[in-house]
């Protein structure tokens, strides 16, 4: 049987891969069942790992300001980097 996990984090315990491989470990112990994990994400909490691990890529951080004016750091996702040299050292001023 084709099982699909679609499952969301719960929150202080796990994310939704490691509790949709929890649920699959456990059906795939009948060799008749072969289960998918489709990862939920409501933008809350570890919305921005699970993107990670599902787009692949690296996280990178920003000096950001929050709603009410405080100094946060806040990450995103970037699969590849390329730094064109010239734009930094002048050349084109």
């Amino acid at each position: 049987m084709n099982i699909l996990l679609a499952l969301d984090s719960i929150k202080d315990f796990e994310n939704s891969i490691e509790i949709g491989n929890y649920f699959k470990e456990e059906l795939e112990k009948d060799k008749n069942n072969k289960a998918s994990i489709l990862p939920f994400i409501d933008g809350g909490m570890g919305t921005v790992e699970i993107m990670k691990e599902v787009i692949g890529g690296d996280f990178s951080y920003l000096n950001v300001h929050n709603p009410i004016g405080e100094a946060a750091t806040a990450r995103y996702i970037i699969k590849k980097k390329f730094l064109h040299y010239g734009d930094g050292s002048g050349l084109w001023a």
